[in-house]
């Protein structure tokens, strides 16, 4: 029922002006994506948190090339993505699909079919259970359709740890 939210709606509308994949997105409830409407929930939940603001950092597991990172990129301070990118799995026309294709860590906005500051955004190829970054570093972390990929519950519960380390005092892990 989020397409008769119009603050929903109009995050997802303008979310769908940084994504290349145009088929996860969709202005009515009968042609909806589990992709298009997971990404659109988590930046819905983050705003009505207040923590979308012009100081903020977050970060991205298992990012991929996802229009989030664009969308975050021109709204807070920082944002910054990080996956296995170029691991045969999730590159190329392999099963996983074209994910974590290894040239957006050299151009993302390749990725992005309009400008947006891309100042703002870092990519590094990571383990979302092993993320190389000190304590406390980041205001939210999120990590949207891939979590479910990194090996099991063991590893899902390794990458939440992860997160909920580098995400500073009062911060969110979604």
């Amino acid at each position: 029922d989020k397409w008769d939210n119009p603050e929903w709606l109009a995050i997802h509308s303008e979310l769908e002006k940084y994504a290349v994949d145009q088929h996860c997105f969709s202005d009515t409830k009968a042609f909806a994506s589990r992709k298009g409407w997971e990404w659109t929930q988590s930046l819905f939940g983050i705003h009505k948190l207040g923590m979308i603001t012009p100081e903020a950092n977050g970060l991205g597991v298992g990012a991929g090339h996802a229009p989030v990172l664009f969308y975050l990129a021109d709204r807070i301070a920082e944002v910054v993505g990080t996956d296995v990118y170029g691991n045969d799995l999730w590159t190329g026309n392999s099963v996983g699909g074209n994910e974590a294709d290894a040239t957006a860590l050299d151009d993302a906005s390749k990725f992005c079919p309009r400008p947006f500051a891309e100042a703002n955004l870092k990519l590094f190829s990571m383990d979302g259970t092993n993320l190389q970054f000190p304590g406390e570093q980041f205001d939210f972390v999120s990590s949207l359709s891939s979590i479910a990929h990194f090996g099991g519950h063991e590893a899902a519960a390794k990458a939440m740890s992860e997160g909920a380390r580098v995400t500073t005092r009062g911060g969110i892990v979604s």
